[in-house]
């Protein structure tokens, strides 16, 4: 995502220097709706364990 930002500020310039500011701030907007998008399709992976039981029958202690 950080490389992408970098190369949405780097074509804003140029971009900017060419069609002016509003083409400029565009790009950047759409830019920033594409990694909004990202984050609210992924999932975190960092969601706590489950709480592990025995099953019935097994021995104390058997549960790490």
């Amino acid at each position: 995502m950080v490389g992408g930002q970098a190369l949405s500020l780097a074509a804003a310039g140029r971009l900017a220097e060419a069609h002016g500011p509003s083409a400029s701030f565009a790009l950047a907007v759409g830019a920033a709706v594409l990694i909004l998008a990202l984050a609210l399709t992924t999932r975190a992976t960092d969601r706590p364990a489950a709480v592990v039981r025995p099953a019935a029958g097994a021995p104390a202690g058997s549960v790490r």
